[in-house]
């Protein structure tokens, strides 16, 4: 229930009036009717609607022209076109929805324990005399990060400080939390481009959203910046992750440690739990297959020649490199690379003419140009020396290697 109805139902008496002089004055019945008439029918209708209620005007041009060009329509509930209107008022539940608390999945320090005296420290760019400069500061802080990192920006466009948190995530460990503004997520993702963020938990969110009764809406932007480490110390200021804050622009920058550090702690939490997910990249569709060459699907060409005699009931295939001693010149000494079907067996037996005289062995002409010798149980494979019949193709992987004579 609002401060004031509960005013009204107590015997106090009734508390002073607001007025555009005092300090608690925030809402104003004609600045919303203004704002409505604005995203609804332009600066004109915003114009008009000053005059009509009396007012001055409260927002610069160049809020005008961000606001006009912000509004969005808002989709229409379900329960109005179904006539329960009532059940989803926008009015009274804005922001409602089932889905369940985030968790800080990658551990969080729970440390109750008082952390000591709040102080403070301020840093300035340009930094005075023996200081560090502010972007120094912040990696330092990275760096030196043991239990977590916690990090609200607006715009995070610094490769150097990410190359921090990666280092931090995947080399030290350390929990790694990162909140990104909606606004500015486009440079984030082109700057992080390619690189692995499985370390990192980045979400997104954005400022708060006005709605109004012609189903408008338009939304702010984050605007708070600070750095959470391990629980108990915190920079916060004007200063952005980006080049042009760390050298041509001014700012100033906090270093607080002790007890405060509790409430950045609880913003970054609430701030966590109303942000959204990153959204999955979109991976492009597949393209269609292309149609068969060589009788091979997807247009890859067959690998090696299909022979037009049958295949032995075993694969087979050269000897592994380093066994083969014989040969005409010693030319056989890398043909293990070579294998006439594509999968290898069992190292062969000797090369040809190094079989033990002892043995009875049995040759006869295989596939592709291979002569097979059997000894006993399986087969082996040799490349044929003397001279064969014409290939019944245009190519044959040995003979186009140079190992076998044409």
């Amino acid at each position: 229930m609002a401060a004031s109805q509960l005013d009204c139902l107590e015997d106090a008496p009734p508390g002073t009036l607001v007025t555009e002089s005092s300090p608690e004055f925030f809402y104003s019945e004609g600045q919303r009717l203004a704002v409505e008439a604005l995203l609804a029918g332009g600066q004109s209708a915003y114009a008009q609607r000053l005059a009509q209620d009396g007012l001055r005007s409260f927002l610069s041009d160049d809020e005008l022209r961000h606001l006009a060009e912000a509004a969005r329509d808002v989709p229409e509930p379900v329960g109005e076109r179904d006539g329960d209107a009532d059940e989803l008022s926008l009015s009274y539940w804005p922001g409602c929805s089932d889905e369940p608390i985030p968790e800080l999945e990658l551990g969080w320090p729970l440390d109750e324990n008082w952390k000591g005296i709040t102080r403070a420290e301020v840093y300035t760019h340009p930094p005075g005399d023996g200081a560090p400069k502010v972007k120094e500061l912040v990696r330092r802080k990275i760096q030196q990060a043991a239990k977590v990192v916690a990090i609200v920006m607006d715009v995070f466009t610094d490769p150097d400080i990410l190359l921090d948190l990666h280092e931090a995530g995947m080399q030290r460990g350390v929990p790694v939390y990162l909140i990104l503004g909606e606004q500015h997520l486009a440079a984030f993702l082109s700057m992080a481009e390619g690189a692995c963020l499985n370390n990192l938990r980045v979400r997104v969110i954005a400022g708060c959203t006005f709605w109004s009764r012609q189903h408008k809406q338009v939304t702010g932007t984050l605007k708070e910046k600070f750095l959470l480490i391990d629980g108990d110390t915190v920079i916060t200021g004007s200063y952005s992750f980006t080049w042009s804050d760390a050298r041509l622009s001014r700012q100033l920058v906090t270093l607080l440690t002790g007890e405060i550090a509790g409430a950045f702690d609880r913003e970054f939490r609430t701030l966590y739990a109303a942000s959204r997910p990153l959204a999955p990249a979109r991976v492009p569709p597949p393209s269609p297959p292309a149609p068969p060459r060589d009788g091979r699907p997807n247009g890859q060409p067959a690998p090696y020649l299909v022979s037009p005699r049958p295949l032995p009931p075993h694969q087979v295939a050269l000897a592994p490199r380093g066994e083969r001693q014989g040969g005409s010149s010693g030319t056989l000494a890398f043909a293990s690379d070579l294998l006439c079907p594509a999968s290898r067996l069992p190292p062969a037996l000797p090369a040809w003419g190094q079989h033990s005289p002892h043995r009875k062995v049995s040759r006869s002409w295989g596939p592709r140009g291979c002569r097979e010798e059997k000894r006993g149980g399986g087969l082996r494979g040799t490349p044929k020396m003397g001279p064969q019949a014409p290939p019944t193709s245009s190519f044959c992987p040995l003979s186009a290697s140079g190992l076998l004579p044409p």
